[in-house]
């Protein structure tokens, strides 16, 4: 085997090391980071499942453009992010969406991603506080429109706790799965 094969080998199996050890959502110790959550459903974008949301730092001003965004995968529906500033405000800006297709003719699944860009007048924001604490963004439903879409505000705490449950499983064995608990026992 030639060195550079060795090294990419190598490689691979450190990618796939990290990512069966460790939860790369939260990753940041409650000493210094915020935790925004949410959920999103996509039931009604013609076969698309959520896969990113993006948020965008609005206040204080960022100080570049790498502080500017926030990408989040997600899973289930709900998405959360770890990398965020204590005391700030966040706007939720876009949203992805992923179809899988099969084509008849080869049986080869197709993958195709759709951005879903939120109109600035109907953006949601949220203020986050004090290092180790987290924030409920809320809970949206995807509504297709005639001439687009719209995301409907899903109310109640049970929402908040049904999405707290998801997330809590996402940060098992991090820092934050301690403070996910607390808040779930505020809830009930």
């Amino acid at each position: 085997m030639m060195p550079a094969k060795k090294i990419l080998v190598l490689m691979g199996l450190v990618l796939l090391g990290f990512n069966g050890c460790s939860n790369s959502m939260f990753m940041n110790s409650t000493d210094s980071a915020v935790v925004i959550y949410g959920g999103l459903n996509m039931e009604e974008a013609e076969g698309d499942t959520l896969q990113n949301v993006v948020v965008e730092l609005i206040n204080p001003a960022p100080k570049n453009e790498n502080e500017r965004y926030l990408f989040s995968h997600t899973k289930n529906n709900v998405f959360a992010f770890s990398e965020v500033k204590p005391n700030a405000v966040y706007e939720l800006v876009r949203f992805e969406g992923l179809q899988v297709v099969d084509h008849w003719y080869n049986s080869v699944k197709k993958r195709i991603t759709h951005d879903f860009n939120i109109p600035k007048k109907s953006r949601p924001t949220i203020k986050t506080g004090n290092p180790g604490s987290i924030f409920y963004f809320g809970s949206y439903r995807y509504k297709k429109l005639k001439d687009g879409y719209t995301l409907e505000k899903v109310p109640g705490n049970e929402q908040e706790n049904f999405v707290l449950k998801k997330v809590k499983r996402l940060a098992s064995g991090s820092t934050w799965e301690t403070v996910f608990e607390k808040r779930m026992n505020e809830l009930e």
